[in-house]
């Protein structure tokens, strides 16, 4: 009798520690890790790209908002590598974040614009300019037209989007804009330009607005 118990005793030992074991084998595999955790929280949001120089010692951003009520930093990752530069990337909520500074190797770069529009910025040490990522980044090819207004010529340039198509029945809202000296073209001025044209691009890659410009 005595050893019908033990074997009883033993066999409900058996299967309590096989249950027990079973269960912490699935809780292990099953549930998310914290580094798990943390990576699907990085990948949330926005995705923001950054072509900059190659192999920086550290690169983030540092998110804010207009009201300057909330504000996160992160670390960028390698998302593309190219032959002179790289293309780094992060994630933000745009519900929540409305503004960008680049930090690389300790050099802040300007206050940027982050929302539902923007694809990513390149850097240089003079300027930052909108890029969209995916597409080859290019100088903006415009056409310039000449009026005669009060017996005087005017000239108007004339930039379109890629793809867009004159005799097409497809629509495209038109930007006029006064000053035709430095909007796209940083060769026209000692300054720079204003980079409309590829915000125009990087704008129009996140959404279904088709735009085209005259200034």
């Amino acid at each position: 009798m005595k050893h019908l118990i033990c074997i009883i005793l033993s066999v409900v030992l058996i299967v309590f520690t096989l249950a027990a074991c079973s269960d912490s084998g699935k809780d292990s595999s099953d549930k998310p890790t914290e580094a798990s955790k943390n990576l699907t929280t990085e990948k949330d949001g926005h995705p923001l790209y950054i072509r900059a120089d190659k192999d920086p010692d550290d690169i983030a951003a540092t998110f804010s908002s207009v009201s300057g009520a909330d504000q996160k930093t992160v670390d960028l990752t390698v998302a593309k590598e190219e032959d002179k530069t790289d293309v780094y990337v992060c994630y933000a909520d745009t519900k929540t974040y409305n503004r960008v500074t680049i930090t690389i190797n300790g050099r802040d770069s300007e206050l940027l614009a982050f929302n539902d529009y923007t694809s990513g910025w390149e850097l240089s040490p003079s300027r930052a300019v909108p890029f969209t990522y995916g597409k080859e980044s290019k100088a903006p090819e415009y056409t310039r037209k000449e009026f005669s207004y009060q017996d005087r010529s005017k000239g108007v340039l004339i930039w379109t989007p890629d793809g867009y198509d004159p005799k097409s029945a497809e629509k495209y809202a038109v930007i006029y804009m006064t000053d035709g000296h430095n909007l796209f073209d940083p060769n026209m001025t000692s300054q720079g330009c204003w980079a409309v044209a590829e915000s125009i691009d990087a704008m129009m890659s996140q959404s279904d607005n088709k735009t085209m410009r005259f200034e």
